[in-house]
Order: structure tokens, then sequence, then C-alpha cells
């Protein structure tokens, strides 16, 4: 483990820079946010809050992006594919959760027999600098998914662990070994009794979740509530906003779509979601999921149904996003706990 003074975190980020465009959480009016470092001196206000409002999945996933352009005549059609920003993206404090949350789209979008060819392009050379939480919300329940809030973790390259006037540095990948090592002007060891202070700053933290719905067994019992009632309670209190899924680090669904103007026109791809009334409503006017209920529905059991049944792991990471910012308080933890049968204050 090596100890970066916080007052050299620039001297840090130029070098990662030597690995592409560096991304800081920034406080925009009371919204964190990743954006491109200018190069001046960081802030740490952002980095340092509780986690950023939206997750930094843009980065790799973008809202919206250019598929193709063409133009058309009488002779031919002339199509000139869309290209994704060839400088990887280097994520700098991005958290625990969010960093397994970019393990998901990893296992979605890169299948091995249909890979997402524009993803793929750009986590290929994406680098992951986590960024322990030492505070959570009320609203945080990552640790029901095996997600440790202070670190270190697999998903990322490497973890930063704040403690005030310094930063300790631990590799969590082979590349982020490599950049480590080279790194010996800037840093210096961490000694013994600084360790365990690390490591009780951790356990504090991963005592502080309050909420830790019970998980185990969870897709099965679902399997059997299809037509169970307490899907009209939250159909009720839903208004299909899909604030939900525009928050949510590991919601991955997306629409094709265009427009033209004489000859020339463009397609692009762009972020959808599955709580919007016309997410699959076919060309002919049907619709197999009309109602709020049935969408609704179809959400909760891919988080914590159908994703773990395909891939294994729950399509969920409890960064508790969706949870702080529905305007109609449906709360996916407490779901959970009504699903088991267990007590949310407990």
């Amino acid at each position: 483990m090596k100890l970066l003074r916080t007052e050299d975190l620039k001297r840090l980020l130029v070098r990662l820079a030597d690995e592409g465009r560096v991304y800081l959480p920034r406080m925009e009016d009371e919204t964190v946010l990743f954006r491109p470092w200018d190069g001046g001196e960081p802030s740490l206000e952002g980095v340092r809050s509780k986690n950023a409002t939206l997750p930094p999945k843009d980065l790799l996933f973008p809202q919206t992006e250019e598929v193709f352009r063409f133009v058309a005549n009488a002779a031919d059609l002339e199509i000139t594919p869309g290209e994704p920003d060839d400088v990887p993206p280097v994520i700098f404090g991005i958290r625990p959760c969010d960093a397994r949350s970019i393990a998901m789209l990893d296992t979605v979008f890169l299948d091995e027999q249909f890979p997402e060819t524009f993803y793929a392009d750009r986590r290929e050379g994406a680098l992951l600098i986590t960024w322990g939480c030492t505070e959570v919300r009320d609203t945080c329940f990552c640790s029901t998914f095996d997600v440790d809030p202070a670190g270190p973790v697999e998903d990322g390259d490497i973890h930063v662990t704040d403690l005030g006037e310094e930063l300790a540095l631990e590799a969590t990948s082979d590349r982020g070994a490599a950049i480590v090592s080279d790194l010996d002007d800037i840093v210096h060891e961490a000694d013994a009794e600084t360790g365990r202070r690390i490591e009780k700053l951790r356990e504090e933290v991963r005592e502080s979740i309050v909420a830790q719905p019970p998980v185990e067994g969870l897709a099965e019992t679902l399997a059997g509530m299809y037509e169970d009632p307490v899907w009209e309670d939250l159909a009720f209190r839903c208004i299909g906003c899909g604030t939900c899924a525009y928050l949510c680090p590991t919601c991955h669904c997306y629409d094709l779509d265009g427009e033209t103007r004489g000859t020339e026109g463009v397609r692009f791809r762009c972020w959808d979601s599955c709580m919007f009334s016309d997410f699959t409503r076919m060309a002919g006017g049907e619709n197999p999921r009309p109602t709020k209920l049935q969408r609704i529905r179809n959400r909760f059991l891919h988080k914590l149904q159908y994703f773990a049944q395909k891939h294994g792991v729950y399509g969920c990471v409890g960064c508790g996003r969706c949870i702080d910012h529905c305007p109609a308080c449906v709360d996916i933890a407490d779901f959970i706990y009504a699903v088991k049968g267990a007590d949310s204050n407990e």
C-alpha cells in the first residue's frame, strides 16, 4: 500500500492522463457529475460527497450515440459509420457499487457471441480508479449484494482510501500495479499503524450500512409471485417517469431511432426505459405490457430474478439512487424486505 499526499493529487492525475482522458466527480449546483478534468488543481468536493448523483455509466455507454449517417440518391446509398471516442476514459473516484455495475455491463455487452462493439472499444482501454466510501447514505444497501463499500474492490484497477491529508493507493489489477509501481517519486510506503487505521475506518463504514435486505433465495421466491397483489401496490404508487432507469448504474436498455432530412439522415442509439408505455409497443400498435403494473413488475423481476437466473448475480448493486430520487417513494429495498417477510428496521 502506497500513500500520496492529498496536495499531490494533481501530480497523480497528470500521470493518469497518460492512460486516457481523466474524469472526476464534480459538484455542480448540488449535483455530482463525472466531468473531464481540465488539467487544473482538482477539487475534492465532488469525490468526497456520498456518491455521484449520476453513475459514470455514460462514459462507456453514452445516453445518445450516433450509429451511422447516410446519404441516399438514385445511384447508390452512402453510409458513414459512427465512431466512438478513441481516447479511453480514466474514471477517477468511482465508488465500489458503480465499479461493480460496470462489471455487470461487461457481462451484457461483451458477450462472446454478440459483443456490443462501441462499448467494447471504450471498455478495452478504460481505467477504473475506485474510491472507498468513508460515509454512506441511509438508502445504501450495497453490502446486500456482496459489494464492499470501503474496498479494495476487484472490479477496478487502483483503489483509493481517503485519509484526509493523505490518500492510500492499492493496486487491484495488473495494470493498476504497473501504474502504482511507477509513482515512487510522489508516494511512500504505508506503515503498519496506517494499515490498522485504514482497516478500522473500513470496518466502521461497513457497519454503518443500516439497510441489508435478505436476498438469499429471492429469485426463487419471486418466480412464484407473478400474479401476487404486491405488484398492484407498486403500480399504484409509480408514476412511470423512468427516473429509476436513468439513474440506475446497471440499466442497459436502449432504442434505435433516426432523423432524415431530404436525402440525408442519421441513425442513433439512445437510452430507453422499461417503465415507458411505448417501450414494448410494436409497429402494428400491439403492446405486450400495456399497463403500469406489467411494466414495474417486469423491471423488478428483471433486476431480482431474470438477471440472476441468466448471469448468476442480481441486477442491482444497492447504490440507492432510485430510492433517493423516486418522486413516488418506490423503494426496492423495502420491496425485498416485504417479499422475504423480513423487518426493514432490523
